[in-house]
């Protein structure tokens, strides 16, 4: 799991598709939530959790505090005090029920008591109104109890909300496998029996419905089966984790989140990371996470992996017999002498038996590339690559170092490493032979740098191996056009456009000579340009109906549109590609269009805001030229 950072709390919703109201502040109440639970030893409240959090007034939030759902309903808000009432509903077991209404004024708690949980377990929790505040609604307009605001798919054991036109709705599908997938190997392994489904929201924002958990960008809500998720291209936080947990809580019921937490992660990779940790010297002592109120006041990323790997560990050294049965009788006062007296060993003993754990245990490659796989779902490509490099170091056949390179040179395109990917494609070469797809993945890299020549010879060599290969064809028009030879690049992307097999890269062929043909002093080429643009136009809709969220699709459709002079339809996709794309490479391209539509459009501010994104982002030589081209003198058709 990712933490949440401060670029999630004050900018999550970069999202240009979804219609949002202008800025408009509503009612607003900040306050400080706190759960305690009674020490009967010692007649005392410990503090488990203290978090502050805002309310919208007329906006019911919902979420989970340790070990129960809470509904907090702000009714009212003035200058001197507040109303609101409060809905609890225990884990348990057993299950109990909590509400009572509120007057208060600032700075004074309201509390609910004796708030039964497992076993002779009491809780309390307070909620002290702090101040009365304005709050920015337009930012994050969406509830997800209103009817309406979310649509949903449907798998087998979740149900996946979306807002329409956000991130989530486009990549609904995306996440659906990913989570349906985890959830299925989680439940074979523990063998739940929970009827109905889990309901599973991606969120565009930090929605004003929901008590987050800020140090993850999440929250679950057992008790009604449900869990949300930042869903952005800044931030996604959409891991099978909030489904496990979850599915953890609302099977097993409440234990202290280290235990909780760390069994939702037993399928995750935090191995690896933990490993690092304790070669490091990062990783807190073991003590300290057991009591609940430091386990949420520790780095988060150190404590999930701590928690995650000592589960783990109990799981597999001990069996989950006794793990369930820990789990079971222990709560957040004692989990310390639980686990000493479960296991048998004092905590020092079961510190150092971990650690030997961690240290030595193997890590499989195929688990490597799964994860690198769900990396690049989640459009962490950085956490892609880490892993495809690992897998590539610890790989021990010539296939699976042939597999791991693909990953890698993979990888290191969709971060803009290109140094990277002609290495690895380069010792990929090596190692499996040339190949006219591999020495033109060579040569399109090397475009990239602005190493044309090189590039070229690797095309050529590309060629002389497979001469019906139609992306060679292409790429190699391509290097031909950015060193100034027009008429080759014409020749070659007229063979492509007149070649009847229509396959490969159809439309791009026809927008790239529409592109040449309308610069040429020929009346009769200038006159084919609105047909190449028009069959471009034609086979990108068809392609769209069949890929809705593809970036490139939509870039294409952009380019095609602009070079029609359709510049609000151009306009209009190449904003929807740029929503929806995450690799450096095309955001840098999708920049360059933006800013030649700004230019036809008359607003050069905007149009050179977008030249120097394409400056500042890790684009294509050829495409930054084209900037610089045009923060000099404007773009015109």
């Amino acid at each position: 799991m990712k933490r949440l950072t401060l670029l999630i709390l004050t900018a999550v919703l970069a999202v240009s598709l979804i219609a949002v109201p202008a800025a408009s502040a509503a009612n607003g109440l900040e306050c400080a939530l706190a759960v305690y639970q009674f020490d009967k030893e010692k007649s005392e409240d410990v503090l488990l959790q203290c978090d502050t959090a805002e309310f919208v007034e007329g906006i019911t939030a919902t979420g989970f505090l340790v070990a129960f759902s809470v509904e907090i309903d702000v009714e009212r808000v003035d200058s001197s005090r507040s109303e609101f009432i409060v809905h609890l509903v225990t884990l348990g077991p057993p299950t109990k029920n909590y509400s009572r209404s509120f007057v208060v004024e600032y700075g004074l708690p309201a509390s609910i008591t004796d708030i039964r949980g497992k076993g002779e377990t009491r809780y309390s929790f307070v909620l002290t109104p702090l101040s009365m505040v304005d709050i920015d609604t337009s930012f994050c307009p969406f509830d997800h109890l209103a009817k309406g605001t979310f649509e949903f798919l449907p798998s087998a054991y979740m149900d996946i909300h979306y807002v329409p036109n956000s991130l989530g709705g486009f990549y609904v599908s995306v996440a659906r496998d990913v989570l349906e997938e985890h959830y299925r190997q989680f439940r074979s392994l523990y063998n739940f029996s929970l009827p109905g489904k889990y309901s599973v929201y991606l969120c565009p924002c930090l929605l004003p419905s929901v008590i987050w958990d800020q140090r993850f960008g999440m929250a679950v809500d057992p008790t009604r089966s449900t869990a949300h998720a930042v869903f952005t291209k800044a931030f996604n936080a959409a891991d099978p984790f909030m489904v496990l947990h979850t599915a953890v809580l609302r099977n097993y019921g409440y234990a202290p989140l280290f235990l909780s937490e760390g069994l939702a992660n037993y399928l995750s990779f935090a191995i690896l990371d933990m490993k690092e940790i304790l070669q490091d010297g990062q990783a807190p002592a073991l003590r300290d996470l057991l009591d609940t109120y430091d386990y949420l006041n520790t780095d988060p990323y150190l404590a999930d992996r701590v928690g995650a790997t000592f589960v783990t560990f109990l799981i597999d050294e001990y069996g989950f017999a006794r793990f369930r049965k820990l789990y079971r009788e222990t709560d957040d006062l004692h989990l310390a002498t639980d686990i000493v007296a479960a296991y048998g060993k004092n905590l020092g003993e079961l510190e150092g038996s971990w650690r030997t754990y961690v240290d030595t245990v193997a890590i499989d490659p195929n688990r490597l590339g799964l994860f690198a796989s769900m990396a690049e779902v989640m459009f962490n490509y950085p956490l892609m690559l880490r892993y495809c490099r690992i897998l590539s170091d610890r790989v021990t056949t010539g296939v699976d170092s042939v597999r791991a390179l693909g990953m890698v040179k993979r990888a290191c395109f969709f971060t803009g490493d290109y140094t990277g990917a002609i290495t690895a494609q380069k010792e990929l070469l090596r190692l499996d032979g040339a190949s006219a797809q591999g020495l033109m993945s060579l040569g399109t890299y090397k475009m990239m740098q602005g190493r044309y020549d090189e590039s070229y010879d690797d095309l050529m060599r590309a060629l002389s191996l497979d001469s019906t290969d139609r992306l060679v064809t292409f790429n190699l028009a391509l290097n031909h056009m950015f060193r100034d030879n027009r008429a080759e690049a014409t020749k070659l992307l007229r063979s492509l456009v007149d070649d009847s097999t229509m396959s490969g890269p159809v439309a791009e062929s026809r927008v790239y000579l529409a592109g040449i043909l309308r610069e040429s002093d020929s009346e009769q080429d200038r006159q084919q340009t609105d047909r190449l643009y028009s069959d471009a136009v034609n086979f990108l809709n068809a392609a769209l109906r069949g890929q809705p969220s593809s970036p490139a699709v939509h870039m294409w459709l952009g380019i095609a549109h602009l070079g029609r002079g359709e510049i609000d339809q151009a306009d209009n996709y190449l904003e929807s590609a740029l929503f929806l794309e995450t690799r450096p490479f095309y955001r840098g391209m999708i920049h360059l269009w933006l800013g030649k539509a700004a230019d036809l459009k008359g607003d050069r501010d905007k149009a050179l805001e977008h030249y120097s994104q394409v400056l500042a982002l890790a684009a294509a030589n050829y495409h930054q030229n084209e900037a610089r081209r045009y923060i000099k003198t404007p773009y015109e058709e």
